[in-house]
């Protein structure tokens, strides 16, 4: 596997886009009883979990946060039915899968990240109902 890597001028912004976009994720696999499977097949979670991708990163918009790198912007652009068909097909490879098996050990990471982002929701007027439900299971 190769990965690509690159300089950030801004880490702060790339890593908040990079947790904006990982926190709907783990909740949804979360809510799906860690099987990533599973949520594969589980459109309701998946809507929500397209809706809480467009709510975080309209989020760190409200806060000033650029959006980085750029090309993460596409999920607030690409409508939710076509993120729901896209994240049944990346959840269904080995790499996600992979990258998630280790989900129950990194529950306390992730409930501290929630708690983070809250803090950035609480300073703005966005809502964020699908965000609120994932965060719920966390």
């Amino acid at each position: 596997m190769c990965y690509l890597c690159e300089i950030s001028p801004n880490i702060d912004a790339w890593l908040k886009t990079h947790v904006a976009l990982i926190l709907p994720m783990a909740g949804a696999v979360y809510r799906a009883g860690g099987n990533v499977l599973a949520l594969a097949n589980d459109k309701e979670t998946l809507n929500l979990m397209a809706r809480a991708f467009k709510e975080s990163l309209d989020v760190l918009r409200a806060n000033h946060i650029p959006v980085l790198p750029p090309a993460a912007m596409i999920y607030a652009w690409i409508p939710a039915p076509l993120l729901v068909n896209l994240f049944r097909r990346v959840l269904r490879t080995k790499s996600v899968q992979v990258a998630f098996s280790h989900g129950d050990h990194a529950r306390p990471e992730v409930r501290l990240l929630s708690e983070q982002m809250s803090s950035l929701i609480r300073k703005t007027s966005v809502p964020t109902p699908a965000l609120d439900k994932l965060f719920s299971v966390l």
